[in-house]
């Protein structure tokens, strides 16, 4: 008797496997790039809005002594001006780094999707191999085998 030969659904079984082992792994090693840079934006955000805000802080403290130093308007002013020129580059930065920080949140959503999708195929895949392997060559061989020994036990 002749079986089929088993390579091309044991190769669909294992291939199912390490496919899936791939993409179990996968995002959390991704993730985890993705992750120290995020934590890097979130720090440099925080270090951003506290400058900001000691910037607009410094903007109320000198208004308010500009109005019992009116001598010196001219240079308050400007001074005024530089440090809004200052908060409005903070809060540039600010905006940018919010941006990216959306960004990588929108990519580690799309790899989730993507690699769900192929966890899917990959168990479909390996279920398939099993299936057809013990369908298609152990069972036979089952078949096979245990005619062989009744006929031997029949012989003797």
């Amino acid at each position: 008797m002749t079986t089929p030969n088993s390579h091309l659904y044991k190769f669909m079984a294992f291939f199912g496997l390490l496919l899936f082992l791939t993409c179990v792994l996968f995002p959390y090693l991704k993730f985890d790039d993705n992750n120290k840079q995020m934590n890097e934006i979130r720090r440099n955000l925080l270090v951003l809005n506290h400058e900001r805000d000691a910037l607009v802080n410094e903007i109320k403290l000198i208004e308010e002594a500009q109005v019992t130093a009116a001598d010196d308007a001219g240079t308050i002013n400007g001074r005024i001006a530089e440090i809004r020129k200052g908060v409005d580059l903070r809060t540039e930065q600010i905006s940018l780094e919010n941006q990216i920080l959306e960004e990588l949140s929108a990519k580690q959503g799309d790899i989730r999707l993507f690699m769900g999708y192929f966890i899917i195929l990959s168990i479909l895949i390996s279920i398939s191999g099993f299936v057809l392997w013990y369908l298609k060559v152990q069972r036979p061989l089952n078949r096979f085998i245990k005619l062989e020994f009744l006929k031997h036990i029949e012989k003797d």
